[in-house]
């Protein structure tokens, strides 16, 4: 369980420095591109490019905790069958769902560089409806 804090630190820190910096998610209207310094384009793009970290860390967090249940399943049951059958299966669960966010996190946008794109609009990918609908879902 100690070992979870790290992407949960990780995250911690990546979500941080995307609030200070800001995202490309903004109103365009309110702040229109004449009026943005070029310091705060790097800022924004800098805060988005934290957001897919933040994004995987979180799930990493999450896995981890998903792991730490089926280490303690495995010391209760001592993999004793049809128990040792079914926690193998899971394990393989867990990781192909972890693999499948991992993917939707980092395949939404499309070209890769749509994620810290400031102008133009980089479109609706950057609020990553897809990753979120994909991570609930595998984390159910």
């Amino acid at each position: 369980m100690a070992f979870a804090i790290v992407p949960l630190l990780a995250r911690l820190a990546c979500a941080h420095s995307a609030a200070v910096n800001s995202t490309v998610y903004f109103d365009r209207a309110a702040h229109p591109l004449d009026r943005m310094s070029a310091a705060e384009i790097q800022r924004r793009a800098l805060g988005s490019k934290m957001i897919l970290p933040a994004r995987i860390c979180y799930a990493g967090f999450l896995w981890c905790m998903k792991v730490c249940i089926l280490i303690w399943l495995e010391k209760v049951t001592g993999r004793e069958q049809p128990y040792g059958r079914a926690i193998t299966a899971v394990y393989v669960l867990v990781a192909t769902s972890f693999v499948g966010v991992v993917l939707s996190s980092l395949l939404e946008c499309r070209p890769f560089a749509l994620y810290w794109q400031v102008w133009p609009d980089p479109g609706d990918c950057v609020i990553a409806s897809v990753q979120l609908v994909t991570m609930g879902v595998l984390n159910m």
